[in-house]
């Protein structure tokens, strides 16, 4: 589907912004910049759904890559803004990726916080949905990128995630779940936002165990099979925890910049 390769392609010159310059990856992440920048629609967006829902997931981490890459005074970057300012979604997460691509402040978070399980301090898809793990998680990066003070909240939303940590380090959608790759790395990055305020040295070396038990020989990650996309959120989230080897990034750096990992990698 188009919007999970884009996302990956997105993702991937993510992951190349954080080791290009110990790995020597700067041509993959000028390629990145040329596709991105040729492939963004006259609206502003990058996608070629109808579905805003689908616009809004390509644009938001089009954006995020093209602020990581110093290229948030670009025409490009500018245009995808003024599209997504002008949006309203409903879903908790797209919400709170709107909030936080557009560093909209504390003053813009009450739609998350009428969202908010007072009772169990996590998010689901909406307001009156049963809550998840990647919602809070994603949720969580939100209140941090706002500096967001209500520690109580903050904390109850970090403990849900913690006590919900699966035996073998991962992360389901919902609790009992199996763990997944993706589900894991979101986490991961998540915690490791706060890990300067909570002690949760455990359970980040747990979730890295898990992450690289499924790094593959040809050093993707994936849950069933490679893709990029895994590949590069787990590289992400094991450079945020500071929990990856050298050896185990070198190897999915390399598959990033392959042909395999150009294509999107295995379904």
């Amino acid at each position: 589907m188009f919007k999970g390769k884009f996302v990956s392609c997105c993702l991937c010159v993510a992951a190349f912004l954080f080791v290009a310059v110990a790995h020597a990856q700067v041509p993959q992440v000028a390629t990145g910049l040329t596709y991105l920048s040729s492939s963004q629609n006259a609206d502003g967006t990058w996608s070629n759904s109808t579905s805003t829902v689908d616009a809004t997931v390509a644009t938001v981490a089009a954006l995020d890559t093209l602020k990581l890459l110093n290229e948030s005074g670009s025409s490009a970057y500018s245009a995808g803004i003024a599209w997504l300012q002008g949006q309203s979604p409903q879903s908790v997460a797209y919400t709170a990726d709107r909030i936080r691509t557009l560093a909209l402040g504390t003053g813009s978070l009450d739609p998350l916080m009428n969202a908010l399980d007072q009772l169990k301090g996590a998010w689901g898809g909406g307001e009156g949905y049963e809550t998840d793990i990647l919602d809070t998680a994603i949720v969580l990066q939100t209140l941090r990128s706002t500096d967001y003070a209500d520690v109580t909240v903050t904390s109850k939303a970090l403990a849900y995630l913690t006590a919900n940590q699966n035996p073998d380090g991962g992360w389901g959608f919902t609790k009992d779940d199996e763990s997944s790759v993706f589900i894991t790395a979101h986490v991961l990055s998540t915690l490791s936002l706060f890990k300067s305020q909570y002690i949760m040295d455990q359970q980040l070396k747990n979730a890295a165990i898990f992450l690289l038990s499924k790094q593959n020989p040809d050093g993707s990650f994936g849950s069933e099979g490679s893709t990029t996309y895994e590949t590069a959120l787990a590289s992400i989230a094991l450079i945020e925890s500071g929990q990856g080897s050298v050896q185990a990034l070198q190897t999915a750096v390399a598959y990033l910049g392959s042909d395999e990992g150009g294509r999107g990698g295995r379904s």
